[in-house]
């Protein structure tokens, strides 16, 4: 496990004088899962942990492919890594307890252009028991610190001990391998503070780990250049479509506001509290009232986008504290500022137009306190992504203690 490059094979693509790799001799068979997404589980699973090798996080940044099929709102990672110490104690030595993390698009089967990154949120680490010449194997899973949108396509999960863009601090963290190839082979970076000029691993080599999220059962988020509906002083509704019975429990809207020019990240004049509503369908526009509620506390993102008149657009996530599950047919989504229920209270915040308007136009009401008069709305659709949450369920956590499953089974 030293830092000097390892002979594995001519060619050997570690040209310095650490090597992002590191030979793991061992005597055990593995099995694991499928890499894929599953209809109710994690979003990218290739949890086989292979025991054959294990890639440097803390001098350098390794990288793995991923691929979704649908709009995604990519929420937390799991890992295997080791300590490269042989010592049987349980601990996983030498690791800082920090993980930075990005996300990056495809570059012709390599990492293509940064899409987020940030830092682990809520890192837990298990033993997994098992104990191998070269040290103990550790499960570590976290939060991603931002949740991250993603549309359909293949990404680039890539790790780094310590704050993301740190530099080396002499500790020895690595990122064990899987059993098998999911996609494209292992690729790192040699610059840990700023990684680019991406190289290939060896090959056969890829990484264990699971990509945890929640799946887009309707998204129209791309954002328009005008302001939307007065979501203050009325209550705003906006049509979705479920075409079988689905779930969700997390909403993302954009919202902007009446204070212009402002480009501060700020949405001014929001009073911290966002009700929202869902209705069925009455000919086209909101019906019967089927839940409600309100997120005192929504988190606030800055979408770096600007409104017509030169105004902040903010992304506000929501969530809406259990579980809604609808059955097939079109529904309403309705916002207002406050809880819902509550009355205008004259600090006017409007709900972000989109580019893709889907089914009918916006409706309103100037009643927010009971909301039963609809009229049209201002025209444009409303940006907006409501997101399943599917359960966890990677090979680990099937019900099983082992590191690894066939079939359900501990090998």
């Amino acid at each position: 496990m030293g830092r000097r490059p390892e002979p594995r094979a001519e060619g050997n693509p570690a040209m310095r004088t650490r090597s992002p790799f590191a030979i793991l001799v061992v005597l055990l068979a593995s099995a694991g899962t499928t890499a894929g997404r599953a209809a109710a589980g994690p979003l990218w699973d290739q949890s086989d942990v292979g025991l054959t090798s294990a890639y440097d996080i803390s001098g350098f940044v390794p990288a793995a492919d991923f691929t979704i099929g649908a709009a995604t709102l990519a929420t937390g990672v799991e890992l295997w890594m080791t300590d490269g110490d042989y010592r049987d104690d349980g601990t996983l030595n030498r690791f800082d307890g920090v993980l930075g993390w990005a996300i990056y698009g495809d570059g012709g089967g390599k990492p293509g252009a940064l899409v987020a990154r940030g830092v682990a949120s809520g890192l837990v680490e298990s033993d997994t028991g098992i104990q191998a010449i070269f040290g103990d194997i550790f499960r570590a899973r976290f939060e991603l610190d931002q949740a991250v949108e993603l549309t359909a396509g293949t990404y680039w999960l890539a790790l780094h001990e310590g704050t993301w863009g740190s530099s080396y601090d002499l500790s020895q963290v690595y990122w064990v391998v899987s059993s098998s190839v999911h996609g494209n082979g292992v690729f790192y970076a040699t610059d840990e503070t700023n990684p680019g000029s991406w190289l290939a691993g060896v090959a056969g080599d890829d990484l264990a780990f699971v990509v945890e999220g929640s799946v887009a059962a309707w998204s129209q988020p791309a954002i328009a250049g005008g302001g939307g509906g007065d979501i203050s002083d009325s209550a705003a509704a906006n049509d979705f479509v479920v075409a079988g019975t689905a779930g969700f429990s997390a909403i993302d809207v954009w919202l902007t506001e009446s204070l212009a020019p402002s480009d501060d990240g700020v949405l001014e004049g929001f009073d911290g509290t966002l009700g929202w509503a869902i209705y069925d369908d009455d000919g086209g526009k909101p019906g019967t009232l089927v839940a409600s509620g309100e997120d005192a506390a929504p988190e606030l993102a800055d979408s770096g986008l600007q409104s017509a008149s030169d105004a902040d657009v903010v992304r506000a996530r929501l969530r809406l504290g259990s579980r809604i599950t609808l059955d097939a047919g079109t529904y309403w989504l309705a916002l207002h500022e406050g809880a819902w229920g509550s009355p205008p209270d004259g600090t006017p915040v409007y709900w972000a137009s989109t580019l893709t308007p889907s089914g009918n136009p916006e409706w309103s009401d100037a009643s927010p306190q009971a909301p039963s008069s609809w009229a049209a709305g201002p025209a444009g659709d409303g940006a907006f992504v409501l997101f399943e949450q599917p359960l966890f369920a990677s090979g680990f956590e099937r019900g099983v203690t082992c590191a690894w499953t066939r079939g359900g089974l501990c090998p």
